[in-house]
């Protein structure tokens, strides 16, 4: 497949309508040190722009609708320990910048081990050889899914690839529920529907080598060492950004602010949800590309219980379900820190159908299967919390994936600065899209974007 025919012609047009805005832009902001300016969202992105360009002695005024920082980073203490509802790992430490910024701000953090309990149908722990047959069946498989994507004419979903590779084959009734867990993970990883991902450009984004690690004290500490001394206001729902020849002015549900530039880190779900008016519009480059990516579903069910009743050593717990992504992975809390805690991480549409239910039913639901697995005589759970991104207007999901209809281009165009107007988010990395990592990496991208305009 050709994937940049169109991406010259869309982004000539681009810079052809944000050029000549470029020089009276340059005018406004005057000599480095004394532009004023304004952020839009309080996640790690727009900390992240916010910090660098504080740095370099511009004045910058966040506003942030929650009632916190961090965005889709967020650690949550009710339950008197700290979970993390939203991102949980650093992707691959080396290279990684947030783990040199949690080295910066001392924050522990330690080693994901990937070593797995796996369960099956009845409850049953699967042996270790017959972990490391599924595991080398599943490598064949993606391995064959790789190479068939290359030689794709046209753009199929990841499902229909997985269709025909496994084209002719008749597997029964326990190899399709390991490949189906092979496709919930694929799921759990992009946020997306295997029916609906993209094949050719879903899985195409970049990562950092090396181990990946977890936050004992939560990742929220990452959102507040970036905010340590900046202007933050919180519970400042935006409503409205004007924007033109003279700068932005930009209206919430309570004040108005007013600035040379803004940096908008608002997510690509609340893009879609179009809560926020722009006037004028975007461009209609942006306004299609908003239309085509599409907001995953990853969320995440916590119990507290009074006791561990599930193995201590490991990390991860699996689930394999008569049901396609039914409670697949549950996290084990107590390694993280001590607490008898089990996070359910669920995706696709089956997090999109438990989050139409009420959190009873959820937590029946999810203890249904713990039963099933550790037996009737588990205890009940003392806590519960559910995260729900799909229904969090101030999110609209987990994060951005690349639906059929569109391209790993598309990250770019909703990038392209449009001044007094420049974007960031995860959403906006066209390498590193859905991860904190990736968010961060804009931040900086438009605050560096942003001084060379000074």
């Amino acid at each position: 497949m050709t994937h940049n025919l169109d991406r010259r012609t869309v982004l000539a047009a681009l810079f052809a309508g944000a050029f000549s805005q470029v020089w009276k832009v340059r005018e406004a902001f005057g000599r480095e040190g004394t532009g004023k300016g304004l952020v839009i969202g309080a996640g790690i992105s727009g900390l992240a722009a916010a910090r660098e360009l504080k740095s370099h002695g511009n004045q910058v005024t966040v506003l942030e609708a929650r009632a916190r920082v961090g965005g889709r980073v967020w650690t949550d203490r009710s339950l008197g320990v700290p979970i993390d509802m939203g991102a949980s790992w650093i992707s691959g430490v080396r290279g990684n910048p947030i783990a040199r910024l949690a080295r910066e701000f001392g924050v522990k953090t330690i080693v994901d081990d990937e070593e797995w309990a796996l369960y099956d149908r009845s409850g049953q722990r699967i042996s270790d050889d017959t972990i490391k047959e599924v595991r080398a069946e599943q490598e064949s498989v993606a391995e064959a899914i790789e190479k068939l994507t290359e030689d794709l004419d046209a753009d199929i979903s990841f499902s229909a690839i997985v269709r025909r590779v496994l084209a002719g084959e008749q597997l029964d009734a326990a190899e399709q529920r390991y490949l189906d867990l092979f496709v919930v993970g694929i799921e759990s990883d992009t946020g997306g529907d295997a029916d609906k991902l993209s094949a050719s450009y879903g899985l195409d984004d970049d990562g950092f080598g090396g181990d990946s690690h977890l936050f004992p004290g939560g990742y929220g500490q990452i959102a507040d060492g970036l905010a340590r001394g900046l202007d933050i206001r919180l519970s400042q729902k935006v409503t409205r950004i004007e924007h033109g020849d003279e700068g932005v002015r930009v209206t919430t549900d309570k004040d108005a602010y007013e600035g040379d530039w803004a940096v908008i880190t608002l997510p690509l779900g609340v893009l879609k949800i179009g809560s926020v008016q722009f006037v004028p519009p975007l461009s209609r480059p942006k306004r299609d590309v908003i239309e085509r990516l599409d907001m995953g579903r990853l969320d995440k069910i916590v119990l507290k219980f009074p006791r561990v009743f599930w193995p201590h050593d490991v990390t991860n717990l699996a689930y394999v379900s008569d049901v396609k992504g039914e409670f697949a992975q549950f996290l084990n809390g107590w390694k993280l820190s001590g607490e008898p805690v089990l996070v359910a991480l669920v995706g696709g549409k089956f997090a999109r159908q438990l989050e139409e239910l009420a959190d009873e039913e959820v937590q029946a639901r999810t203890m249904t299967v713990l039963r099933r697995i550790f037996g009737d005589g588990i205890p009940g759970p003392v806590g519960m919390k559910y995260s729900r991104w799909g229904k969090d207007p101030l999110a609209g999901g987990c994060y951005s994936y690349v639906p059929l209809g569109a391209t790993s281009d598309d990250f770019g165009i909703l990038a392209e600065p449009a001044p007094p107007l420049f974007f960031a988010g995860e959403a906006t990395n066209r390498d590193y899209r859905g991860t904190v990592h990736g968010a961060f990496l804009s931040g900086i991208r438009e605050a560096q974007r942003i001084r060379e305009l000074s």
